[in-house]
């Protein structure tokens, strides 16, 4: 496929959006019958730059907002939990790396510094 399409999957999650070479590239949005979706950007199959996803509920994470490379969390972004506690700051391969900042909804309380 190559275009703009929507494809869908055998397993009911759906893809509309780019596509380069029978791969996601461009932007899109993905979802999946449990409630999970992605809206962003894609490179090769995975999600690269900045996209938008909302986790099925019952999790521990409620969404993220912010930048990926290579299908991981990677750079600027912000993470939701689903007890809305918030993270704001940086991730290096999928985790919480560098400047951020935790703030705590149930108390209010904010910790600021350097994560690895």
């Amino acid at each position: 496929m190559h275009g703009t399409g929507k494809y869908k999957y055998q397993y009911g999650a759906t893809y509309n959006g780019e596509w380069k070479h029978d791969k996601k590239s461009g932007k899109g949005e993905y979802t999946m019958p449990d409630g999970y979706r992605y809206l962003g950007e894609y490179k090769g199959d995975m999600k690269y730059g900045y996209g938008v996803e909302e986790y099925a509920k019952g999790g521990p994470v409620a969404r993220y907002d912010g930048y990926y490379k290579n299908d991981q969390r990677h750079g600027k972004g912000l993470l939701i939990f689903s007890n809305d506690d918030e993270y704001e700051g940086y991730f290096v391969n999928g985790a919480r790396e560098g400047l951020g900042e935790m703030r705590t909804a149930a108390t209010g309380e904010k910790w600021f510094g350097t994560w690895k």
